[in-house]
């Protein structure tokens, strides 16, 4: 009976231990028991305790995240929204620009044939050349360059005119040029034609040696006596016809007389 007394004690004792009570060997066990039991459910609440607060804070976590994806998806929105406006107002600015950008080139060009027309009739007398402009081309009639008939040859007292042409077209590189012969109508077409093609390569020739031209960008071409500029009866009327017309054509972009 002892021996089963000190066993109870000991475990009671352990009971006490484990659960942080205090026994007292004159205390019955009942009393450890209900002060055990007392201790437990103390534990017990307070676990629940604890595990309702934190319950409510995941509740909390879990509404803030969603407030969060919520924002996060509002400004995605708002980002998207404003991203797009930027691209459209970035096409429209550079619509914008390629508008201007157009314009100003439609008016460097508009300006440069009216500065050719005007550099033309300011530097050849009316004794030298006629000026033209058709469009984006300017034509000029070369009176001063007067060939012999039959003779195809540049007429040395010519060359100083040819010079000054060569120093006008060298300020407009790039651009097309074409020499066109003409004739009068004095004998058969096929060597007026002939005539006519002669004249303007002798005229090309003598440009392009001057090395001021690009020799791809000028060419010569004969027209016989199918374009005349005064009446084939007279003399002065057939030396009229025997000419040398000079087209410099700037830009295929403008149309337009004056």
């Amino acid at each position: 009976w002892e021996v089963l007394i000190l066993q109870d004690e000991e475990h009671l004792g352990r009971v006490a231990e484990l659960t942080g009570q205090e026994f007292r060997y004159d205390d019955s066990s009942d009393s450890l028991f209900i002060s055990t039991q007392n201790h437990l459910e103390a534990e017990q609440d307070s676990l629940k305790l604890v595990i309702s607060m934190r319950d409510a804070q995941l509740v909390a976590r879990a509404k803030s995240a969603d407030s969060l994806q919520v924002a996060i998806n509002q400004q995605q929105i708002r980002l998207a929204a404003t991203l797009e406006q930027y691209q459209t107002d970035l096409q429209s600015r550079k619509e914008d620009l390629e508008r201007r950008s157009r314009e100003l080139s439609s008016d460097l060009r508009k300006q440069t044939i009216l500065d050719a027309a005007n550099q033309a009739q300011s530097r050849f007398g009316d004794k030298e050349a006629l000026v033209y402009r058709n469009g984006n081309e300017i034509r000029l009639q070369i009176v001063g360059l007067v060939f012999d008939s039959g003779k195809t040859a540049v007429p040395v007292k010519a060359t100083p005119l040819l010079d000054k042409l060569s120093e006008y077209l060298a300020q407009y590189p790039g651009n097309r040029i074409v020499i066109e012969g003409h004739t009068d109508a004095t004998g058969k077409e096929s060597k007026n034609l002939a005539y006519s093609e002669s004249r303007a390569e002798s005229v090309r020739e003598y440009l392009t040696e001057k090395g001021e031209i690009q020799t791809g960008l000028i060419e010569s071409i004969g027209l016989g006596s199918s374009a005349p500029v005064a009446s084939n009866k007279s003399r002065t009327g057939r030396a009229q016809n025997r000419r040398i017309v000079v087209r410099l054509i700037l830009d295929e972009g403008i149309r337009g007389s004056r």
